[in-house]
């Protein structure tokens, strides 16, 4: 149904025109923002779960150390040591997977199995960790190799006594948040 403006009104012309519609930009720009918005939330999102990941590997790196610490103790070598605490997680059906310091530490033995050297694998699991103190114990297994230090194991214990010392102030000051 067509509907006839007059053309003139009072003697003034009259025009019709359509105005434009701004909605559609309305539209896109909230779709822009909530991508935004997204993909922002989903970045803070991995910078948590990778903060969970190295607190979950500090935790377990004083019974790393002083396991490691142990077993070497009894007269094993490094490698032999580092298989067994390997072994030893793989085995257990009692505790939970995806203990990530452990995890790591099956990778490094599966290069060590697949032909890379010894000192070549504890320096990329020093690197892979990213987090300071095994960085430190895989400079000191590396240090280990290629210099024979005898003292290897009562640096290990004196490692493991500190990381505990550090995983009790963690505790005490998280316990207090």
């Amino acid at each position: 149904k067509n509907i006839l403006l007059p053309k003139e009104l009072s003697g003034k012309a009259v025009r019709w025109e359509k105005k434009p519609d701004y909605r559609i930009f309305s539209v896109l720009g909230l779709g822009v923002l909530f991508g935004w918005i997204w993909k922002l939330q989903k970045k803070q999102d991995e910078k948590q779960a990778e903060e969970k990941k190295r607190e979950q590997m500090r935790l377990d790196y004083p019974d790393i150390v002083s396991t490691f610490a142990l077993l070497l103790g009894t007269g094993m070598t490094v490698k032999s040591t580092w298989n067994k605490i390997v072994s030893l997680y793989e085995a257990d059906t009692t505790s939970e997977k995806n203990r990530f310091a452990y995890e790591e530490m099956c990778l490094t033995s599966r290069e060590m199995k697949g032909g890379i050297s010894e000192l070549e694998a504890y320096e990329r699991f020093g690197k892979r960790c990213s987090v300071s103190c095994y960085t430190k114990f895989s400079m000191l297994l590396a240090q280990n190799l290629r210099k024979g230090s005898k003292g290897l194991t009562e640096l290990l214990k004196m490692e493991s006594l500190q990381a505990w010392e550090q995983r009790k102030s963690r505790a005490k000051k998280r316990g207090e948040e």
